[in-house]
């Protein structure tokens, strides 16, 4: 069974098979293997409704489909299975990360961030990975803090795992 119910847009199905969850393992610092399960936000390929954009075009939690970030998004599988050889940041909330990817579509744009939270998960023992959103920077968009703390991702695979606290400078 899929996990995106069918999705339609201008009357034209939309595949959403590439955002189909998946499982990754992380080999930690401590040479642990750790599963993690992935999962994706409908933000992912949405944006939030602008003025002018028609009543009808609404989907997932109010929000409206963008084609550019159905096409990043495309990419989004390949990107997460490099970064438990890659560092993440912590974003301004601290409760959520960030990995800043370049992504070369063709257009102009600025890096291509990824939002994701992690969660301990007892049975089965892993780690949840969920994407909250992903877009191309724009001038109004998250900026990161001008010293942002980097994190191994397997390193903080690792930490989430075994419940310990994250100590940022």
């Amino acid at each position: 069974m899929a996990y995106w119910p069918p999705f339609y847009h201008d009357n034209l199905p939309v595949d959403l098979s590439h955002l189909e969850p998946f499982d990754l393992t992380v080999t930690t610092p401590s040479g642990a293997q750790r599963g993690v399960h992935v999962t994706f936000s409908p933000h992912t390929f949405t944006r939030g409704i602008e003025t002018g954009d028609p009543k009808a075009q609404e989907c997932f939690d109010q929000r409206v489909f963008c084609s550019e970030r159905y096409e990043l998004s495309k990419a989004l599988v390949q990107i997460i299975t490099t970064w438990p050889d890659r560092r993440v940041l912590q974003t301004w909330e601290r409760r959520s990360w960030v990995y800043l990817a370049i992504v070369e579509l063709g257009v102009e744009g600025g890096p291509y961030h990824v939002f994701f939270s992690l969660k301990r998960r007892q049975k089965p023992a892993r780690v949840d990975l969920f994407i909250e959103s992903a877009y191309r920077k724009d001038p109004s968009s998250y900026t990161p803090p001008s010293r942002p703390s980097p994190i191994r991702f397997a390193l903080l695979v690792e930490k989430v795992f075994q419940g310990q606290p994250l100590r940022f400078k």
